[in-house]
């Protein structure tokens, strides 16, 4: 049976060993959580994995674990206080997390992850409702925006 939580802290080292320099030397808590859509990031390198990504390939979820590395360094540089701020803002104004979820992408693109991304906003959009908002950018998106800027 495969073990999720193990199976991303290796994708996470490995990604943090290629890419994330500014985490090298930080240590990255990944826990399972009972709640929450695929995987989020919190204050403190705090990266919750969820049930779903025992459905993703080995490559969506390094897509997926590679943007919540970028919410990680976004709040390594803000510090603690300002990312608990924006974290409250974020729950409370979709227009700013659409913002926040974007840049991640555009920051995860930029390090090289755009097929990765890319195949994880795929399988992430067959799992949405009709009448739910996506955050971040669509495949179609992340295809555009990486072509654009030479990745």
């Amino acid at each position: 049976m495969r073990n999720i939580l193990n199976e991303s802290r290796k994708i996470t080292r490995q990604l943090i060993g290629k890419s994330f320099p500014k985490l090298k030397d930080r240590r990255i808590n990944l826990f399972l959580s009972p709640i929450g859509f695929y995987a989020f990031c919190l204050p403190g390198n705090f990266i919750g994995i969820t049930k779903e990504c025992n459905k993703l390939t080995k490559n969506e979820l390094k897509g997926i674990l590679a943007h919540e590395l970028c919410h990680a360094e976004q709040y390594l540089k803000m510090g603690l206080f300002k990312s608990k701020i924006q974290l409250l803002h974020y729950f409370l104004s979709s227009k700013f997390k659409m913002k926040v979820e974007i840049e991640a992408d555009k920051m995860a693109i930029k390090k090289g992850y755009a097929k990765e991304l890319f195949l994880s906003a795929k399988k992430i959009r067959l799992k949405i409702f009709d009448n739910e908002k996506i955050y971040g950018l669509s495949p179609l998106q992340i295809k555009s925006y990486a072509k654009k800027i030479g990745k």
